[in-house]
C-alpha cells in the first residue's frame, strides 16, 4: 500500500522543537512571575513632604506620675505555740479499750 501523505508536511516530524520551544516560553513565565514584586501604596511615601524642622518643635513637658505605696498592714501578735515533749503527746493519744471476748465451747 502506497503512503498518501507527502513526508515534509508530517506535522510530527518536528514535535520535539516545538515541545522546546514551548518549555522554553513557559520556563520563563514561570520565572518572571516568581521573581516579580509588588509594592504597597503606602510605603511608597515621599520623605521630603513629611520633613520637620527638629530645632522648632516645642519640647513635650513629662509630668510623672506619683504612685503611693500601700498601706502596711496591722501585725497581729500571736504567742507561738509551745512545743509538746514526746510524753505530753502520749498522753492526749490514750484511751481506753474496752474488749469482751463471749467464747463458747461445746
Amino acid at each position: 500500500m502506497e503512503l498518501k501523505k507527502n513526508p515534509r508536511v508530517d506535522i510530527h516530524r518536528k514535535s520535539g522543537l516545538y515541545f522546546n520551544v514551548a518549555l522554553v516560553i513557559v520556563l520563563f513565565w514561570v520565572i518572571a512571575a516568581f521573581e516579580w514584586t509588588t509594592y504597597d501604596d503606602v510605603s511608597r511615601i515621599d520623605l521630603e513632604v513629611n520633613k520637620a524642622d527638629i530645632n522648632q518643635l516645642d519640647p513635650v513637658k513629662v509630668s510623672p506620675k506619683v504612685i503611693a505605696p500601700p498601706k502596711p498592714q496591722p501585725i497581729e501578735t500571736t504567742a507561738p505555740e509551745k512545743k509538746k515533749t514526746l510524753a505530753e503527746e502520749m498522753e492526749d493519744l490514750e484511751y481506753e479499750v474496752d474488749m469482751t471476748v463471749d467464747l463458747e465451747f461445746p
